[in-house]
């Protein structure tokens, strides 16, 4: 899922304001039931409100929306080949080695699933997931109860922070604005010898510019 989240994301970069670099998904797990979720917005000094509101528009655009059914579908296809390839995929280490490895899963009180064992059970898992449970799932992260906003300045930089209504209304206006679909990818074509020079040129011609995390 969060390489689909990644992808759909970066897509979206074509329609940030100027104040806004990019924004990110991260998703780490705390305890054995409990999941973060957050998305992030890389801003341009003093434009932490412009962040703020691309965050909730794409909060908002993946509750509307969730991840698009192709690119879900893509996304497992891939990850079923990679299992497939495991499966037949042997075991080959030294006596030592096998003993540390069973040691480390021993001293940890974990069983121990070799490649080909990970492999199957991993296929047979992709084989049943459907886009409406990824979607359900990112459903569940998105509108989870336990939420906050956090702001980031670099080095000893000191910037006033938005009062809580300010962030309340900011909120509310995203909620009620229409939203486009998620963009599509765009087909991919071969450029010719003239092209690769100009695409050369414009990255060249690009800076990054300093970026903020919020």
């Amino acid at each position: 899922m969060t390489s689909v989240l990644s992808d759909q994301l970066l897509r979206q970069r074509d329609g940030l304001s100027a104040q806004v670099g990019n924004i990110v998904a991260r998703r780490s797990d705390i305890a054995s039931e409990t999941v973060a979720f957050a998305l992030f917005a890389d801003v341009n000094p003093g434009s932490h409100l412009d962040g703020l509101k691309v965050v909730f528009q794409e909060r908002d655009r993946l509750k509307r929306y969730g991840l698009r059914q192709e690119d879900i579908n893509a996304e497992r296809q891939r990850l079923l080949k990679v299992a497939r390839r495991m499966k037949t995929k042997p075991e080959m280490r030294t006596f030592s080695d096998w003993v540390q490895i069973l040691n480390v899963s021993w001293s940890n009180g974990n069983a121990y699933y070799d490649t080909q064992a990970r492999g199957t059970a991993a296929a047979d898992l992709l084989a049943t997931i459907t886009p409406e449970e990824v979607n359900a799932r990112l459903s569940s992260w998105l509108n989870a109860p336990d939420t906050l906003v956090q702001f980031s300045f670099p080095g000893k930089a000191h910037w006033p922070l938005p009062m809580a209504k300010t962030i309340d209304a900011l909120e509310a206006a995203v909620a009620t604005a229409p939203l486009a679909k998620p963009q599509a990818p765009r087909p991919v074509t071969v450029p010719t010898s003239q092209n690769r020079c100009g695409l050369a040129v414009a990255r060249t011609a690009k800076t990054s510019g300093d970026a903020w995390s919020e």
